[in-house]
């Protein structure tokens, strides 16, 4: 385990070497690269999980180790904007006419299974079969083990397009590499956007370093608004990880469940990260509660 920072002389770190002062650099090398703090946050807790997996496996005795990371808060602002899709931008989505068999005709049919479902890429984009059965009660759901967390989990079916989806392909949907569909994606989004235009709106968002490099070498030039701010059209603001927010977001607003039984389907832990999924701006809000107060009014005339 080699250890290259500034201001540790290309000195090899142990195990045992792993403390406070070692994870401050850590975190001030990334910081002075330029690394958007979720990447940051993100990098630090791979550290972090390295650390714990030799201490659980006896390679070190460092116990303090684990408790030296620091993950810096992270601001909205600081944050790539992070959209989800509304239930009739995926129907549009679903119903668009593509080549079948392409490789846009099975990246968009992958997606979708992540909008149906609520689960990530890891997980939808390796449906089978054997995924699909039903309950005692002739429920049909989607058992499967997630791969990030061994978690159980049992989806009931969401929307009736995931059933046709699944007998499209016999069974098995197509597995396609996440850079792929990530890439992909967007492409089929932008020529949907040409008849659904909500997919084109701009939405202010930050630039990742890769990003960042390429504009400070003038190799790009990205959209700003009037204040300086990066904007995107929605379509190129998605990713593989759009489709479990969806799922979740389009859930919750269905108004018809709890959070205890959201998180049962998405397999979330905590109530903390699951709520980070919810991605509805300050008038899809208030317009949320107006219509639970609508309802309730005419609820209380009846």
């Amino acid at each position: 385990m080699d250890y290259y920072q500034d201001g540790h002389n290309g000195e090899k770190l142990t195990w045992e070497g792993v403390n406070k002062r070692v994870c401050d650099s850590f975190l001030t090398y990334l910081q002075s690269e330029g690394y958007m703090r979720t990447s940051i946050n993100k990098y630090v807790t791979n550290f972090k999980s390295l650390v714990n997996m030799a201490l659980e496996d006896e390679i070190h005795t460092n116990f303090a180790a684990p408790k030296a990371f620091y993950k810096p808060k992270v601001a909205e602002h600081e944050k790539g904007r992070r959209i989800y899709l509304s239930e009739a931008e995926v129907q549009a989505l679903f119903e668009m006419d593509l080549p079948s068999g392409s490789l846009h005709d099975k990246v968009r049919d992958v997606f979708l299974c992540g909008c149906y479902t609520a689960q990530r890429v890891s997980d939808y984009g390796h449906l089978s079969g054997e995924n699909f059965s039903q309950t005692a009660r002739g429920v049909k759901v989607v058992r499967l083990i997630q791969q990030k967390t061994n978690t159980s989990v049992t989806i009931p079916i969401l929307n009736n397009n995931l059933i046709q989806i699944v007998k499209k392909y016999d069974g098995n949907v197509p597995q396609i590499h996440e850079q792929i569909i990530n890439r992909e994606i967007k492409l089929i989004l932008k020529k949907l956007s040409e008849t659904v235009p909500s997919l084109a709106e701009r939405e202010q968002t930050v630039l990742s370093l890769r990003e960042q490099r390429l504009e400070q070498g003038g190799k790009v030039v990205f959209e700003k608004d009037r204040r300086g701010n990066v904007v995107k059209p929605r379509y190129e603001l998605v990713s593989t990880h759009t489709a479990r927010r969806t799922a979740i977001t389009n859930l919750y607003l269905t108004g018809l469940f709890d959070t205890f039984q959201m998180m049962h389907v998405s397999g979330h832990r905590t109530n903390q990260s699951f709520i980070e999924y919810i991605r509805l701006s300050s008038d899809e809000i208030a317009e949320t509660i107006t219509k639970a107060l609508e309802k309730r009014a005419v609820q209380v005339e009846f």
